[in-house]
């Protein structure tokens, strides 16, 4: 009877292990998929502000405009920075950082 009531035990002990595991690759998973349509959403938003502000400066010709999309543009183009440094023969990590 001790016998079984160990391996039952080992299974029950095994088997919580496992969740907690499982349960811990659901929540990486779940961040990094968050901390990826974060991303994309800051990248869209920088792009199309950029469009909207060299339209507007397209129509009326005020630098003011010109200055908002240089500005929006800063997150894609850090983007590509950091894409850039990351793809090189040896991945340049602070670079990538600051991009």
């Amino acid at each position: 009877m001790t016998r079984g009531l160990g391996l039952r035990f080992a299974l029950l002990t095994g088997m919580a292990i496992g969740l907690v595991a499982l349960s811990a690759l659901i929540q990486e998973l779940q961040a990094a998929s968050t901390a990826w349509i974060a991303g994309q959403g800051y990248w869209s938003r920088g792009q199309q502000d950029a469009t909207a502000a060299l339209s507007r400066y397209l129509a009326r010709g005020d630098a003011e405009d010109l200055d908002d999309a240089r500005q929006a543009l800063q997150v894609p183009l850090g983007d590509l920075q950091a894409r850039l440094a990351l793809e090189q023969a040896e991945p340049d990590e602070e670079k990538a950082r600051q991009g």
